[in-house]
Parts: C-alpha cells; sequence; structure tokens
C-alpha cells in the first residue's frame, strides 16, 4: 500500500520555513517550491508594476499588488502571481495576510522554473478561480500573452494589435508591450 500524503493548506503554508531565496505556493495541496526570481525577471516585474499601478491609480479604478502576496483561492490552493490587479469592486477580499479570493487580473512572467506551471497549472486554476484576465510575460521573446475569461469559464487568448495589451479590462488605458520590458543594458 502507497502512503498518500495529507492535501497542504494556507496554515500549513505557514508553518513552512521561508528563506530568502524561495516561495512557497500551494497546488491542489502540493507544496510548490521556486526559486527566487533572476534579475531579468525583478526588472520586467517593476515595469510592469509600475505601468499597470501608474495607469490605474490615474484612473482610480483600484490597487495592484507585486510579489509576495498570497493569494489563496482555496485552502489548498494558494499562489503568488508576480503581479496581480484587484478592482475597487473587489478590494473587500484584501485581508492583512493574503487575498482571499480571485483578482480580477493575474501576471505571471515566465521562468525556466515555472514555465510548465504557469502555462498549464495555474492557466487551468486562475480560470476555474473566476480570474477575469490572465498575462503570461516571456522574457524571452518579449511579449505578452493576454487570456480572458469567456462567458464559459474558460480563457480565451486575445490577439495584440498595434504593440498594445489586448486588455478588455483595461481598453482605455492602452498599455504598449514595450513599456513593459525595460531597456536592456549593453554594457
Amino acid at each position: 500500500m502507497v502512503a498518500v500524503s495529507p492535501a497542504l493548506t494556507w496554515e500549513d503554508l505557514l508553518k513552512t520555513p521561508h528563506g530568502e531565496a524561495y516561495r512557497y505556493e500551494l497546488l491542489g495541496g502540493r507544496l510548490i517550491e521556486s526559486c527566487s526570481p533572476n534579475v531579468a525577471h525583478a526588472l520586467v516585474s517593476r515595469s510592469v508594476f509600475k505601468a499597470l499601478d501608474a495607469a490605474v491609480s490615474r484612473a482610480g479604478l483600484g490597487e495592484v499588488f507585486f510579489a509576495p502576496i498570497d493569494v489563496r483561492r482555496a485552502p489548498h490552493d494558494v499562489v503568488v502571481p508576480d503581479v496581480f490587479y484587484l478592482s475597487s469592486e473587489r478590494l473587500h477580499i484584501q485581508g492583512d495576510q493574503f487575498v482571499d479570493g480571485a483578482p480580477d487580473l493575474i501576471i505571471e512572467i515566465l521562468s525556466p522554473s515555472s514555465r510548465i506551471r504557469d502555462l498549464n497549472a495555474k492557466h487551468a486554476l486562475y480560470a476555474r478561480a473566476g480570474v477575469r484576465e490572465y498575462w503570461v510575460i516571456d522574457i524571452d521573446s518579449s511579449s505578452v500573452q493576454v487570456f480572458s475569461l469567456g462567458s464559459d469559464g474558460t480563457f480565451e487568448t486575445l490577439e495584440s494589435s498595434g504593440g498594445r495589451v489586448p486588455s478588455r479590462l483595461f481598453e482605455s488605458l492602452q498599455l504598449s508591450v514595450a513599456e513593459l520590458f525595460p531597456a536592456r543594458r549593453t554594457d
């Protein structure tokens, strides 16, 4: 007989020793350990946060957050998105220690260690959770994939045109893909 480990919860996650080099998430009660992001990842994360936060703040649309903040979907699903947005209408799900529910927008920046998880397991989890938009940023190709939640509860891909992020949440804000990527040093 094979012993099956019990599914971990957010309370179990709090008891996990956190070091500076790792972030922990729960997917289906399974502990996922991720290395801290590299410099390129951190620079893109900062650029994305600054561009989105400036636009959201100017328009008074809600709040933009950046990692590491736990987002709890269910007791066994706790993620740490790189950047996420809560509309003014959903700010009530923000607690002192975590966000308890689905943000309106989650942004993940692909890393070699998280690429498959971000494109598969998290993509499915975010659709089930009711995240209205999911942006996947690929540093290697300087691209942004935008998935918008359809009425059937699945994500559909939005096509980019004119170098703009094709967001249904932020149609009037007109974020450019280029402003999300900092200029690369050549020295």
